[in-house]
């Protein structure tokens, strides 16, 4: 049983989100214990139980699976870029959506993190008015505000593996000098 806990249900469950690869995790034991037959209980109930954790187990990685779902999360109507996470010096990190603004000082830097779905992603930062970052090919970077303008506008394109379609979020800087 020890050996089931330390597989990596990523590799195990590829392209499924987290919730539905645990409720799979909870289904595999008793299926596994029904399969050996560790639970004695008559035949018509064993078989049964067994039938329902098998429909169970198909229908909790159906629904969980990106590509596959009927949730919606290939059609974009469950969407990959759910906000970010903006952390400035000397300020709790904020989560705000795409399009918001964020306030900084010119020359200051703050720390983005992408919340997006669980799912390999690589990304593309850009500035519209001449802000820096520290990886400009990393879904969560650091930002550095240009000196001497009022605004910045930050642009992410999010390529995400599994079949999902790309996104496209910003944020929004306004810059006090």
């Amino acid at each position: 049983m020890f050996f089931f806990m330390a597989l990596p249900l990523p590799r195990v469950v590829p392209c499924t989100s987290p919730l539905a690869q645990n409720l799979s995790f909870a289904l595999v034991i008793p299926l596994i214990v029904q399969i050996i037959g560790l639970l004695k209980v008559p035949a018509i109930t064993s078989k049964t139980l067994l039938i329902v954790l098998i429909f169970l187990l198909t229908l909790v990685l159906w629904l969980g699976s990106y590509p596959f779902s009927p949730l919606g999360f290939s059609s974009g109507r469950i969407p990959l870029l759910q906000g970010f996470i903006v952390t400035r010096f000397d300020h709790v990190p904020l989560t705000i959506a795409s399009s918001k603004i964020v306030t900084m000082t010119g020359g200051s830097t703050m720390e983005i993190q992408t919340l997006v779905l669980p799912v390999d992603n690589s990304c593309y930062w850009m500035s519209s008015n001449g802000g820096a970052f520290e990886d400009p090919t990393s879904c969560d970077t650091a930002y550095l505000s240009p000196e001497g303008v009022e605004f910045d506008i930050l642009h992410v394109h999010i390529n995400p593996g599994c079949q999902l379609p790309a996104a496209n979020g910003e944020i929004k800087v306004s810059i006090f000098p």
